[in-house]
């Protein structure tokens, strides 16, 4: 806003100026991160997702601002192993699980807010699980 101000004081042509270097990740709220947190599994800082344009997966294609729009939680698996989301079954609807066959063999919980809540290896998928069955369960409670 300083930056805007300064310039806007040269008349117009500041004023476009100023204008045209607002924007970006910091003003719109993409770049903006959430200290420590029991929300994430690790207790960690949450960053935003990131913004992927053209994600496919099985049932899926789209931004992953599609695939996380909604007040859900999204459980992504990056493995080619088709068995890979079987430790997600039965989870509430308020859980959407997707699958892209992309290596390493990753699984990254993403908070209904779009902010990244855990990011561990597959074989860790169980405590995404149980973190997540908690955090969703809190949520109903709270609505």
């Amino acid at each position: 806003m300083r930056s805007f101000v300064a310039t806007a004081a040269d008349g117009a042509d500041g004023v476009n100026k100023g204008l045209a270097g607002m924007g970006g990740e910091v003003t719109i709220g993409l770049a903006i991160g959430y200290p420590v947190s029991s929300v994430s599994l690790d207790g960690s800082r949450a960053d935003r997702a990131h913004y992927v344009v053209e994600f496919r997966g099985p049932g899926f294609a789209g931004s992953t601002f599609d695939l996380f729009r909604g007040p859900h939680w999204t459980i992504l698996v990056f493995s080619d192993h088709g068995n890979s989301t079987a430790s997600f079954a039965g989870l509430s609807g308020d859980v959407h699980v997707h699958r892209f066959g992309a290596g390493p063999d990753t699984v990254v919980l993403v908070r209904p807010d779009g902010y990244v809540a855990a990011r561990v290896p597959l074989w860790e998928a169980a405590q995404v699980r149980d973190h997540v069955q908690r955090l969703a369960g809190r949520q109903a409670v709270a609505a």
